[in-house]
């Protein structure tokens, strides 16, 4: 009887934590759970393969996207070679208006950092921007550059990652993370910056 009661007790201890180990992978706070552009862009060498870093001048570096598919962007974030804390915006493209921003905390210049945000439902086919600002605490970091070798004029744009397609690159000079309003053909080889973001689908 005793063996018996042991047995069950075993059973139901494994049970309980295999059901917290399930719940503990599936957390929306993992970057991994949803869909991340640029740092799937960079771990696949897709459009760009390689990765400099570039002098620190303060500027605005940002991407013009959209979905295919509804979903909802719920962090905000980049990846510079320096650590720091940086100011990440999403801004509706059209209206030129911040839609949210987080300051990112980096910590190690080979990974991404994110930032939860209030969850922003994204619109079919609607234009959006991601910038960040290289300035960290009002001074200007180096960042990352991508290309593809051998380097051309040729533009790398648009490129489309799993429900996303980042259409063009936008940048602006200032120590503030405001609306990136120019774009220069010679950045079209380029990815710049680099933000990033965790889009997470709807559901099929």
């Amino acid at each position: 009887m005793k063996q018996s009661l042991l047995l069950v007790y075993c059973l139901l201890t494994c049970i309980i934590l295999a059901s917290s180990c399930s719940k503990k992978s599936n957390t929306t706070s993992d970057p991994m759970n949803g869909v991340t552009p640029l740092r799937t862009s960079i771990a696949t060498k897709y459009p760009a393969d390689t990765i400099y870093t570039m002098p620190s001048n303060i500027g605005n570096h940002g991407l013009k996207f959209h979905a295919t598919w509804p979903g909802s962007i719920t962090q905000l974030g980049c990846r510079m070679p320096t650590p720091g804390t940086y100011e990440v915006i999403l801004f509706d493209y059209d209206a030129n208006t911040l839609i949210a921003k987080a300051n990112v905390v980096v910590t190690n210049g080979n990974d991404f950092a994110y930032t939860p945000i209030s969850s922003v439902s994204i619109v079919v086919n609607k234009f959006y921007v991601v910038s960040v600002n290289n300035a960290s605490n009002g001074v200007g970091q180096r960042y990352f550059q991508l290309f593809k070798k051998p380097t051309t004029i040729y533009s790398i744009y648009p490129f489309r990652v799993k429900q996303i397609t980042i259409d063009m690159p936008f940048s602006s000079t200032g120590n503030s993370s405001v609306f990136p309003r120019s774009n220069n053909i010679s950045d079209y080889p380029f990815i710049r910056g680099v933000p990033d973001f965790v889009f997470e689908p709807a559901a099929r």
